[in-house]
């Protein structure tokens, strides 16, 4: 994404591409002095702002205080530091591992990865089905690939 910034930012003022012809000059860009201060989620890919949500209404009825399906609460407080744990199933994996998906037990359980046992989650017992959109999977990826950031 940095060269990208950086390429953009780069273009001339007066449109002349023909400056473009070379390599991308990062001691010119801008971005290039913190490239972690670029803003990739968008607003509201955070834990407050749109994860926690996406679970709570999801997962929430399985998964709560009073009664926690797999010993795994993802309503209430402390969920967010929770998920920062190892997985109860493989203890070598954390539920959430920033920066990874392809490492994070939770995430793999909402895609149905086959190193994951049981069902794919969400799962509604009543009509044998269950699965996140397409969309709030790649929010759900998108906040981990960027550091599972919990608010801004």
């Amino acid at each position: 994404m940095l060269a990208l910034f950086c390429l953009v930012e780069g273009f001339p003022a007066g449109g002349d591409t023909a400056m473009l012809s070379g390599p991308i000059d990062y001691n010119a860009c801008s971005f290039t002095e913190n490239p972690a201060d670029l803003n990739l989620l968008g607003d509201g890919v955070t834990w407050e702002k749109r994860i926690k949500l996406i679970l709570e209404f999801n997962c929430g009825g399985c998964h709560n205080q009073d009664s926690p399906q797999g010993d795994l609460t993802l309503l209430g407080d402390g969920v967010y530091e929770r998920l920062l744990e190892p997985s109860g199933q493989l203890s070598d994996m954390r539920l959430i591992e920033p920066g990874d998906p392809a490492q994070s037990y939770l995430y793999l359980k909402l895609t149905g990865d086959d190193r994951i046992q049981g069902l794919q989650m969400p799962y509604n017992p009543l009509t044998g089905e269950g699965s996140l959109s397409q969309a709030e999977i790649s929010d759900i990826e998108t906040w981990i690939i960027n550091g599972a950031i919990e608010d801004e």
